[in-house]
């Protein structure tokens, strides 16, 4: 197996027990087993299970905010694309089963919060704003601050999808939460100030 190949079996390994049972899942011999290595393999690719850690939320960052291809592509269509509203069933419960996880756990591991920020929430904040100042000088959008701009879209639109545990505000089905999270970019994009009549 090539050191990619095992890299990628051992954060997908961490990744599913990390959403089965959270950070305490992760011991190096439950990794080493879902992902068919030995301890000594493990080691040689991390050189922690913090360091595991952080590939696995590293490699999740890309499943939380992505930059479209396209930068002709419509706005609410970019931001839809940017925060994988329209991801299937599947993907969805997997990205939310992350989220829940990261919520139960961050009060019982510090670490796991600050792994979280530091390799997954900050830098899919900054490509987020690098992408709306480039949408800036091209006219497209009024961003002055675009790092304050991506944390409010992040904002809106994370605020719904993040799980909270005891909540009676969880959504009844994922079409409903898809459409408050369309609601919330045309929101962004259009304000609510009444506009003046032709």
């Amino acid at each position: 197996m090539s050191e990619t190949a095992r890299r990628a079996s051992l954060i997908a390994a961490a990744r599913d027990l990390f959403m089965e049972g959270g950070y305490a899942a992760l011991s190096t011999n439950a990794v080493a087993a879902r992902a068919k290595v030995s301890k000594r393999s493990l080691y040689e690719a991390f050189d922690s299970i913090d360091a595991l850690f952080a590939a696995v939320v590293a490699d999740h960052s890309g499943e939380m905010l992505r930059i479209p291809p396209d930068d002709d592509m419509p706005l609410d269509e970019a931001l839809v694309y940017i925060f994988h509203v329209d991801i299937g069933e599947e993907d969805d419960e997997r990205r939310h089963a992350f989220l829940r996880a990261a919520t139960l756990d961050r009060e019982r591991f510090p670490q796991v919060h600050a792994t979280i920020m530091a390799k997954g929430l900050e830098p899919s904040r900054k490509r987020l704003a690098d992408w709306l100042a480039d949408q800036a000088r091209k006219n497209r959008i009024i961003a002055p601050e675009p790092e304050r701009l991506a944390r409010v879209l992040m904002d809106l639109v994370m605020s719904s999808s993040v799980f909270h545990p005891g909540s009676r505000e969880a959504w009844p089905d994922r079409r409903q939460r898809a459409d408050h999270i369309r609601y919330c970019i045309h929101v962004a994009l259009d304000g609510v100030r009444a506009r003046p009549g032709p």
